[in-house]
């Protein structure tokens, strides 16, 4: 049980299963059928996400160029994050997450944010971010050059990494 988020996740996967016909194991596994419906499918929730924050967007002042009283409707913002958050949910399902796997990366990606912080975070000195994808190095590892991610250039090249 996620202890966190309650189980979030366990409870998005039974809605989109049990209302929505959601069938997970349709993109499960390697298949190409199966990545490009799990692609298609968080394609989808993705546009949903960006559809939401545009209808948050609208319940902030947020033009410069406004010349309005500045409002934050902050019963619409709260509404419009659970939206997004909806979708959310929906894409870690679909990627086999699970409300284990959420409580454990949240708590270590709060951690590592917060070291961030106290060490002074500078994203563009050498060793930060991979030179090829721009990931946080210390998300994924350092690979075998300072200066590449352990995904791009993994230290072992052994044909197993």
């Amino acid at each position: 049980m996620g202890i966190l988020f309650n189980n979030w996740i366990k409870r998005t996967k039974d809605l989109q299963t049990d209302v929505y016909y959601i069938n997970f194991d349709d993109m499960s596994g390697g298949k190409d059928a199966n990545i490009r419906r799990l692609i298609e499918y968080m394609r989808w929730n993705m546009l949903a996400i960006d559809d939401e924050l545009a209808e948050m967007r609208q319940a902030i002042s947020w033009k410069p160029w406004q010349h309005d009283k500045p409002y934050a409707d902050r019963e619409e913002i709260v509404k419009e994050a659970v939206d997004v958050l909806h979708f959310v949910a929906n894409i870690i399902v679909a990627a086999g997450g699970t409300d284990e796997m959420l409580d454990k990366f949240y708590i270590e990606k709060m951690e590592r944010n917060k070291q961030r912080q106290l060490d002074g975070y500078k994203v563009k000195e050498i060793g930060v971010k991979c030179a090829l994808c721009a990931r946080a190095i210390d998300d994924v590892g350092r690979g075998a050059s300072p200066d590449m991610c352990a995904k791009c250039l993994p230290k072992e090249v052994d044909g197993n990494a």
